[in-house]
This record gives structure tokens, sequence and C-alpha cells, in this order.
């Protein structure tokens, strides 16, 4: 938002612009609202409490106006001085949608997730099983471009998967010190690392139905000597996160 600095000669335009801002900030909240129902019951009811809390909030406005439309005729002028400045608007809303999209993506695998904005980078901590997660990710590391909200979240939750997997990393190194490649592994050495994922993850990989995430890894791994299965369990987290839930699931019954 501008913050409006008003003269007799441009009060029309003022107002239209202050009005317009408005709207723009309505249309999000409902925007993020609506996101938030579709992220589950638990996201609903938060996103409930918000409404309950934005409705009585704007009562009072609402009494206000309707008062003051009732008792006159003449053109309604906003006092409101709007301080928040349009850079830092901008910042704020593409940090809350990455951060939100983040947190969907992240909230079976560390519940405790957290994420601080500081001036110059977010930091994200928690715990993925025995694990603490600290990570600073420098604002001029993302794009802070919305048609590019994707690829920082993708670069985002790379990050926070490679954290996630580095005791695993330094599993796999032990196993096999002598291949550099996973390509060059057998694929019942290549099992036998997702295996090691698996167990890392909450999922038992002597399970029927995850045999053909497996063999998705052995074919990725020996597609192409450049690919690793560190790089595929990241994809794989993103790619098939419900199937790895429902693997999860699975696993503790």
């Amino acid at each position: 938002m501008k913050k409006y600095i008003r003269c007799a000669e441009d009060v029309d335009n003022t107002f239209n612009d202050a009005l317009s801002n408005l709207k723009e900030d309505f249309d999000y909240i409902v925007s993020g609202l609506e996101k938030l129902d579709r992220s589950g019951p638990n996201a609903s009811q938060t996103g409930l409490a918000i409404i309950e809390n934005i409705s009585n909030s704007l009562s009072g406005f609402i009494s206000d106006i309707a008062n003051t439309v009732e008792g006159s005729d003449s053109e309604v002028q906003s006092s409101q001085t709007i301080t928040a400045d349009d850079d830092i608007t901008f910042k704020d809303r593409y940090l809350h949608d990455l951060i939100g999209d983040i947190q969907s993506e992240f909230s079976y695998d560390i519940p405790d997730i957290t994420f601080d904005t500081h001036d110059n980078a977010l930091q994200i901590d928690g715990h993925c099983d025995d694990i603490v997660i600290n990570i600073k990710i420098p604002y001029a590391e993302l794009h802070f471009d919305f048609d590019r909200l994707d690829a920082d979240v993708d670069y985002v939750a790379n990050l926070i998967s490679e954290e996630c997997n580095r005791e695993y990393v330094d599993e796999c190194q032990a196993i096999d010190a002598a291949k550099v490649l996973d390509h060059d592994l057998t694929e019942d050495e290549i099992e036998l690392k997702v295996g090691k994922i698996f167990e890392r993850n909450h999922i038992d990989p002597a399970l029927d139905d995850a045999q053909w995430l497996i063999d998705d890894c052995v074919d990725w791994v020996k597609a192409d000597s450049s690919n690793t299965i560190s790089e595929w369990w990241r994809f794989a987290k993103l790619d098939f996160a419900s199937e790895i839930r429902h693997l999860k699931e699975l696993s503790s019954k």
C-alpha cells in the first residue's frame, strides 16, 4: 500500500487509489483463506478462526459507514492513514505464499517447522526425526516474482530435503566408498540404499505397495550416470507426496 498525501485538487484520485488498494487486500485475504480451506481440516479450522476475527474487526467499520451514509448525502472521505510501503507489502505477500506452500509440503515430516522473516533472509527451523533443521536462505536467492513462485518453492523444498537426508547421505557413502557414482551400483545395492531412506522416513521397504517406488528409483539412477539416489528422493518427495504419505500410514499399522 501507499502512504497518501491528500491535496484538495486530487482528493478524488486519492480516494479511488485507496479504495482500489483496499479491494486488492480483500482479494488477497479471500484467496489465502480459500487456499487454507484446501489444505486440510486443521488449516480450515485456522481459516475459520481468521474469518471470525476479521468479521469482528470489520463490524465497527461497517457500522460507521452505515451511520455516515444515512446521516449525510456528502461524499464519504477516508480518514485512515495507510503507512505500509508498496515494496514491503509485496515482499510480505510473496513470503506468505512461499511459506504456506512449504509448510503444506513438510507438515507431515517436520510438524514443528517454523519460519522467521528477517530483514535479509528467511530462517527455517524444526526437527526431521532426530535431525535438527536450521536453514537460513538469503532473500537474494529468491526471485520475488509470483510467476516464478513454484521455482522458489522447489528450491527451498530441496534445501530442506537435503537437510532431512543429511545422515542418509553419510551412510550411503560408507556403504561403498569405492564406488563414486550411484549409477555404478547394482540394482540390489540401489534397493538397499532406498530401503535405508524408507526406514529413516518411517516406511517399511518390505511393503508390496512400496516396490513400485523402489523400481522408479532404480530406473532413474540407471537412466543417466549423473543421476543420484539422493536427488531422486528429493524429487520423489515432491512428485509422490501423497503416495509416500500413504506408505507411511500403512507402515504405522
